[in-house]
């Protein structure tokens, strides 16, 4: 139970304290021999373990982890003494001088407080934002006055004298620009949201400056470090339900729907076992089987197989008459009926069977817990099961194993796990149903928090809203029940916030959390191959939370920049197929056009507008980058000075009479002035934007 090297707080140590270490001088004042024993309150109801034993004025020092409540007393005459508990604090030296009269701490040496450099970090990141918005909140205020059109105009105008002028002296663009709505055809609330899970799991992983709330959970409770993964998978129950709603309304095969659920399964689950080699090298005999991404496949293949089967391509609005007010429940009475069968054979299985030598329906850590009654009974029948079925081939070093001194394999993404996991990817996938059964914003929130309120609610009934009591305790190794019911609350309530906030009234863009969440498994990926390298990591000098933390949100800073760089690109989707354009394939494109044309084929004129798409998307990003890729070919001048007049005017002809919207602007464009447009690349990111809106128009 000790720290190791307790040499650091004898007197004339070297040894700094790093960090959640402190030191406690103990002083036995008393006739007689004294024993000092001591506990994590954390370690639930596990016996008193002896510290040390002390002769009459014997002193000695212990170095104590301050992560959790300490719990001590003392043995004296075969009496038990000062059975106290305090939270005792980081680079703290305590004095207790032993007696019967008087069991007090005192305090020898003070220390900067633990928190203060999260805090700090909070307050600058805080103020920055904070800032950023108010410079924004400035310039959308101001951009109407005289002056900025003035300066708009100025700039208008160089922009112009470089593209050349019309020939009646007619300015290029006739109005002024609209506003650009990113995404048109993409729920921004649910990239944030998954953007929010990635960056949180990622700085997590890289140590979270070594907080004890950056960290998993002992056994029961919650920490932050508790909540990513399962807000993870609710994000892809979510995603998917969007995703497989416009799959269902082109009138995709349901077997190539089932093709593509099988294929991106298999795919994670074989980059899993990639991941779990990765680092040291290991022997096929020890190989880790189940994994992050292994879970997040088999629950992605089993939502994805019973809504690809079962999901209803339409819905009559009056189908389920008196019933209609929970049609969006009714309409998916098969796949409800799967994931109350899952739950119902997950706590089964839980509590029901019983494990040998263990207590029937024991949900425990093993070990020290319960006093050693169950010592190898770690995660009841879940645990048992997977060192049944994986052997060697499981985590070794679960998060109770330094605590209650577990010696028993366990693997917190286990198969029982599974069935639990699933309910939750599910509630992810009827928030999505709530999401198109209903068209108001209205009654999409306001089913969200209903759900969110009553999930958390059930969740908090059976675990007695405590860390440790109820039927179901709180338990992200076991994946309990209570725990999905409270985290798929808590996520309801997020998104139902989010989709507010960013997709209605678009008082927040989404940064830093757009752009991550767009390709999260590139970001996952990364940071497990590069996660012990620099400038992600290094060997720190001095073992503390601030240095921790700079060189963790260093880290975190380069890993949110690169998707925000690498998506600027994307920031406009096309409207032939839905693709953002840094994801854009000419061919790709074609081949989607030709699928919806009845005639198969596709116009010069439309082949044209592909190329002017794809060569602006050039001109805008850089040349360089693409230069030597087959793929990324502009198209022949020859080809532009057949077919530019025939686009000119089917974009006019669009923009005039085909297009209903009046804030689409119209271009009066002559062939020269479009190949110089082209091709010097001239076009500032504000032009692009519109002259995009106009090409891509449906045709």
């Amino acid at each position: 139970m000790l720290m190791k090297n307790q040499n650091k707080c004898f007197n004339g140590s070297n040894s700094p304290l790093i960090y959640d270490e402190a030191c406690l001088d103990i002083l036995n004042t008393l006739a007689g021999e004294v024993t000092v024993a001591g506990q994590y309150a954390e370690c639930v109801e596990c016996d008193y373990k002896t510290l040390c034993t002390l002769l009459p004025n014997e002193n000695t020092s212990l170095l104590i982890n301050t992560k959790y409540t300490m719990k001590m007393r003392f043995v004296y005459d075969n009496k038990i003494y000062c059975d106290w508990k305090e939270e005792l604090f980081e680079h703290y030296r305590y004095g207790w001088n032993l007696s019967t009269d008087n069991c007090e701490l005192f305090i020898k040496q003070p220390a900067d407080n633990e928190y203060l450099p999260i805090l700090s970090a909070f307050i600058i990141l805080f103020f920055f934002g904070t800032m950023w918005y108010m410079v924004k909140c400035i310039y959308k205020c101001t951009k109407n006055t005289t002056f900025m059109q003035r300066l708009h105009f100025s700039n208008g105008s160089v922009l112009q004298n470089d593209l050349g002028n019309t020939a009646d002296n007619t300015p290029l663009v006739v109005e002024s620009p609209p506003a650009v709505h990113k995404h048109p055809n993409r729920l921004k609330s649910i990239d944030v949201f998954r953007g929010l899970c990635i960056i949180l799991m990622i700085f997590v992983n890289y140590g979270g400056g070594q907080y004890w709330f950056f960290k998993h959970s002992v056994w029961n409770g919650l920490t932050v470090a508790d909540l990513i993964f399962p807000w993870f998978i609710w994000v892809m129950g979510l995603s998917y339900s969007i995703s497989l709603n416009k799959k269902l309304q082109r009138a995709v095969p349901r077997r190539q729907l089932v093709f593509v659920v099988l294929r991106r399964s298999f795919l994670l689950i074989i980059l899993g076992f990639i991941l779990n080699s990765h680092g040291e090298p290991v022997t096929l005999s020890s190989l880790r089987f189940p994994g992050v991404l292994q879970h997040i496949g088999i629950t992605y293949l089993l939502i994805g197989i019973v809504e690809s089967m079962f999901t209803k391509r339409s819905l009559n609005e009056y189908e389920f008459g008196k019933f209609n007010v929970v049609k969006d429940i009714l309409v998916a009475a098969p796949q409800w009926i799967f994931v109350l069968a899952c739950i119902f054979l997950h706590t089964i299985l839980t509590f029901v069977v019983k494990v040998p030598g263990c207590d029937r329906g024991y949900v425990g850590p093993g070990g020290l817990h319960e006093h050693g009654n169950n010592v190898n009974c770690t995660g009841g029948v879940a645990g048992y099961i997977d060192r049944a079925i994986f052997g060697e081939h499981m985590y070794h070093y679960p998060t109770c194993h330094e605590m209650y001194e577990t010696t028993q394999y366990f693997d917190p993404e286990g198969l029982l796990s599974i069935l639990t996991s699933v309910f939750l990817g599910y509630l992810g996938f009827q928030a999505g149903r709530i999401y198109h059964v209903y068209p108001s914003p209205i009654e999409k929130t306001t089913r969200w928090a209903v759900w969110g309120v009553l999930t958390c609610l059930i969740g908090g009934i059976l675990c007695k809203f405590s860390k440790n009591g109820g039927v179901i305790p709180l338990n992200k190794n076991l994946w309990s029940l209570s725990f999905v019911l409270v985290l798929g609350g808590l996520a309801f309530l997020i998104e139902a916030s989010l989709f507010i906030l960013v997709d209605v009234k678009r008082k927040w863009g989404g940064r830093p959390f757009f752009y991550p969440g767009m390709n999260p498994l590139i970001l996952y990926v990364g940071h497990e191959l590069f996660r012990n390298t620099f400038p992600f990591c290094w060997k720190l000098e001095m073992e503390t939370h601030g240095a921790y933390l700079g060189m963790n949100l260093w880290a975190e800073r380069h890993i949110v920049e690169f998707p925000d760089s690498f998506y600027n690109g994307s920031k406009i989707m096309c409207k032939f197929c839905d693709k953002p354009l840094i994801c854009w394939d000419k061919n790709a494109c074609r081949q989607y056009v030709n699928s919806r044309n009845k005639r198969g084929s596709v116009s010069p004129k439309d082949q044209c507008m592909f190329n002017l798409l794809f060569m602006l998307l050039v001109c805008l990003l850089n040349k360089e980058l693409f230069g030597h890729n087959s793929k990324w070919k502009l198209p022949p001048r020859k080809t532009l000075h057949n077919y530019l007049p025939f686009v000119r005017e089917e974009i006019e002809k669009r923009t005039k009479t085909g297009v209903k919207d009046t804030q689409f602007l119209e271009f009066k464009l002559s062939t020269n002035q479009l190949m110089m447009f082209i091709t010097d690349g001239a076009a500032t990111l504000q032009t692009f934007h519109q002259f995009f809106l106009i090409c891509a128009i449906h045709t």
